[in-house]
């Protein structure tokens, strides 16, 4: 018969709230006390019963966890650093994958409403001009400031909703430095392939760019600028544009398929990087590093988003803080060279922190 609760609690001499204090974490337990039940638990081996704990605590112990994709490396990252910091707690996390769908997306947080994990994290790929987008803010302020009152953190979107905390990057000023970077290596005339212009990250890379025009007295070039999708073929296509119809020297792409397809189109227009076209992109993922010239590029800590993300939420639904919509978390972004700005740049790529 396998050992129960009370057995713990007779073994250690403690009483049965101070074994569900230790289980759950919910209340601080004195280190002796807590050595001892841990102890007892190992010695009988008791595993508590989440079935029951969650009926007598009302918690589900579980995290809702919503996301664009689980392919891209960049949020693929993200959800490693959400899961290694849950493995460390009793908290399960339960994912879903939208597919850049805003409907699924919606879809996704109206199971949360009837499921009510204790928490919810969410890259949201709704716009606020948009159908659903309007009803994803409805539906972020009902769980979070509804009777339950469940904590929200959102990755990469600022949300001014009470009850939903942000962490970011910051999308404008490292535009600014990658732009500044390549100014720094002699180019002036910059391009820009930027993603889709009713996205925010897209708008607010845009302003980046055209601040560090502006900051270093560089003339805007409206026909330096080409609207992509954020993939490898938009940038394909974009970068031939640009090539055919101007006379840049270096190019900013919102993101690193982007620049990865750029770099593709040069190579197929028997271009050489860096000495005819720098490019640098956005996001740091693993594949920039494997094509050949490597891609430089602006590094965000997705991982480091992902895990903090998920300890903020432990500290919340312990009941340690209330999230804060006031001070969003930005994230520094740090420049990565690699060979398709500087030729003689060491290039490395890393087997084990892919």
């Amino acid at each position: 018969m396998p050992a129960s609760i009370r057995d713990v609690a007779k073994l250690a001499g403690v009483s049965l709230a101070t074994v569900s204090n230790v289980c759950t974490g919910n209340k601080y337990v004195r280190p002796e006390l807590a050595r001892r039940v841990n102890d007892a638990i190992k010695q009988l081996g008791y595993t508590p019963n989440p079935m029951a704990s969650s009926l007598r605590t009302n918690k589900s112990y579980t995290v809702g966890v919503i996301l664009p994709t689980f392919y891209h490396p960049f949020h693929a990252r993200i959800l490693k650093g959400i899961q290694d910091a849950a493995l460390l707690s009793r908290y399960l996390i339960n994912v879903y994958a939208t597919d850049y769908d805003i409907k699924r997306e919606f879809d996704s947080l109206e199971r949360f409403v009837h499921t009510m994990p204790d928490g919810v994290i969410i890259a949201s790929y709704a716009n606020d001009d948009k159908e659903y987008g309007g009803k994803t803010i409805e539906i972020l302020e009902r769980l979070a400031n509804g009777k339950r009152k469940v904590p929200i953190i959102s990755l990469e979107r600022y949300y001014k909703v009470p009850g939903v905390e942000s962490i970011l990057s910051d999308y404008e000023q490292s535009a600014c430095d990658a732009v500044t970077y390549l100014h720094k290596l002699g180019h002036s005339k910059i391009a820009h392939i930027s993603g889709p212009m009713d996205r925010d990250a897209s708008v607010k890379r845009y302003d980046g760019y055209c601040r560090a025009l502006r900051e270093h007295h560089i003339r805007f070039n409206p026909d330096y600028v080409r609207s992509g999708l954020f993939t490898p073929e938009s940038g394909y296509h974009c970068m031939r544009d640009l090539m055919l119809k101007t006379d840049i020297t270096a190019v900013f792409a919102a993101n690193d398929e982007t620049g990865i397809g750029a770099i593709r189109a040069l190579k197929d227009l028997g271009k050489r990087m860096p000495q005819d076209v720098a490019v640098i992109g956005t996001d740091n993922i693993y594949v920039g590093t494997l094509i050949e010239p490597s891609l430089s590029t602006v590094d965000v800590p997705s991982y480091k988003m992902g895990r903090m993300a998920m300890e903020k939420m432990l500290e919340f639904v312990a009941g340690h803080a209330r999230p804060n919509m006031e001070q969003p978390v930005y994230l520094d972004t740090t420049i990565i060279p690699r060979r398709s700005t500087e030729l003689e740049c060491e290039t490395t790529w890393d087997l084990y922190d892919w």
